[in-house]
């Protein structure tokens, strides 16, 4: 019985160290991209292209408005949030793509990415799209009553959050998570020590608008099955899978480019 006992003990000693490694690295593992170096000055930014600056409690986070060529004004506008190793200066040639159907693009830098300030988390994310939303509202060029959300991956639970805080009026996703804390049962972490809850489940049972889900069959990242739970409580959903991975995503194919123009088109948010 001691023997057992003594088992039981190193067992638990065990866990709780590896609990404790967990929490504390938790972030660097959800953010890795504030590792990533970028250039502290921009250069040759193309012609339709405006480097903004946004002002936060925590500092001041960047931002990139690609407007949509053409002298029709207001334009419906994308608040684009990226995956969580890339920084904007990886999705200007995507924001481009979207430019050619008539849509304004505004890349949303992560706090403590690239060149901005503070240090990213759920809350200080959930701030600073709150903050591009209402530059984006309050813009001439913009129809502030077109205004879409769309992230991927980790964008995904910015672009949510942002329907929890403002009248966004449809949600694009793509290789999304359900909830951070799903991921926490994964590795066997108690969803209490979760430092960021990014609920994109709750977001989406709630948000009563048009919403467009896509998702990688082979997702080796983020399970095909948080794509296909998403799309089951949403009010207003379609969804469409890939027969690809998580960063093999093909988002600069023709194919992709069109659902999402398709999307932007059957509910009347482009002509």
């Amino acid at each position: 019985m001691r023997l057992i006992g003594a088992g039981t003990a190193v067992i638990l000693v065990i866990y709780l160290v590896y609990a404790f490694l967990l929490y504390s690295i938790q972030r660097s593992v959800i953010f890795p991209g504030k590792s990533r170096s970028a250039f502290k000055a921009i250069i040759n930014l193309p012609a339709n292209t405006n480097q903004v600056w946004l002002d936060c409690t925590f500092g001041k986070v960047e931002a990139w408005f690609v407007k949509s060529e053409g002298d029709t004004f207001p334009k419906p506008v994308i608040i684009h949030t990226h995956g969580n190793f890339e920084l904007i200066e990886d999705c200007l040639e995507e924001a481009m793509n979207y430019n050619t159907f008539g849509v304004h693009v505004f890349l949303l830098e992560y706090p403590g990415y690239g060149r901005s300030e503070g240090y990213p988390s759920y809350e200080t994310i959930t701030e600073s799209i709150i903050s591009a939303y209402d530059w984006c509202a309050n813009r001439q060029e913009i129809d502030s009553g077109k205004i879409v959300a769309m992230g991927r991956s980790l964008g995904g639970g910015a672009a949510c959050a942002l329907t929890e805080n403002r009248p966004v009026k449809a949600l694009i996703l793509q290789s999304t998570f359900t909830r951070a804390t799903d991921f926490a049962r994964r590795f066997l972490l108690p969803s209490f020590l979760v430092k960021d809850r990014f609920d994109n489940r709750r977001a989406v049972e709630n948000f009563n608008g048009p919403l467009l889900i896509f998702h990688g069959k082979r997702d080796e990242i983020i399970p095909y099955a948080h794509g296909k739970e998403l799309h089951r409580i949403a009010q207003e959903g379609k969804f469409i899978d890939y027969n690809c991975g998580h960063n093999d995503f093909p988002i600069f194919s023709d194919l992709f480019i069109n659902e999402v123009k398709d999307f932007l088109t059957e509910n009347k948010l482009i002509h």
